[in-house]
């Protein structure tokens, strides 16, 4: 059986990320700090490397493997699958100043060129959302993840048929929080960072639900959801 974590980019798979490595490593009882250089070593990434090592955690979590592309065929045969969503306005915002500070992206437009553009705006995202929801074992929000995520995470352990250590997984919940996660980039930083990003760029940003709110013209909000399927406008009126 191959698990896969999907998400949209700027879609919470970080937080998760962090937080069943923690919970694994709170098993083990080592001292190491989780942090961006070593997130790999317990939460692995399609097509790097980390994707085929040995796996030697099995009896705590199984290999839960990163993916933000399409579904392919591995994606689907002898598999389950964690989706997590969020609401496409903050998805677009988040993914805008990435795409910004990304010295791959480069992109230079608005916030409205960037919600039209086809590889990276609403027509990917909702495209990607329709996809993945035809093969997910279970969907996961961001808002749950954040508003409450041991309920949310124990709602993913039982669709995984696994069974979660719940004072682990509080502890891995403290130890992976936004804030903390934060002060561990702003310590170490993120493997390629100054290459591939502007240097003042922090990827762990706000981690809040609905800044949109705030930090975008209603228009622009209006332009997002006009693009949105039905199903996810339904969950996000």
């Amino acid at each position: 059986m191959n698990f896969w974590l999907a998400s949209f980019p700027k879609t919470g798979n970080t937080f998760f990320r962090f937080v069943i490595a923690n919970y694994i490593n709170n098993h083990l009882l080592k001292d190491a700090e989780i942090n961006f250089h070593n997130l790999g070593l317990w939460m692995p990434e399609e097509d790097t490397p980390s994707e085929h090592q040995a796996w030697q955690y099995g009896e705590i979590f199984p290999k839960l493997v990163k993916t933000h592309a399409l579904p392919k065929q591995k994606h689907k045969t002898d598999s389950k699958v964690v989706y997590i969503m969020r609401d496409p306005r903050d998805t677009m915002l988040s993914f805008y100043h990435y795409a910004r500070a990304s010295k791959k992206f480069a992109f230079e437009g608005s916030l409205e060129d960037f919600v039209n553009h086809p590889n990276w705006g609403m027509p990917a995202y909702t495209k990607h959302i329709a996809h993945w929801l035809k093969v997910a074992a279970v969907v996961c929000r961001y808002e749950s993840l954040m508003t409450s995520p041991a309920e949310t995470f124990v709602q993913c352990f039982s669709a995984l048929q696994l069974r979660a250590d719940k004072e682990k997984l509080a502890l891995a919940i403290e130890q992976s929080q936004p804030d903390r996660m934060r002060e561990i980039e702003l310590a170490k930083s993120r493997p390629g960072h100054s290459e591939n990003f502007k240097q003042e760029f922090v990827f762990v940003r706000n981690a809040t639900t609905a800044q949109w709110k705030t930090e975008m013209a209603p228009d622009t909000a209006d332009l997002i959801m006009s693009l949105a399927s039905n199903e996810v406008r339904k969950i996000y009126a």
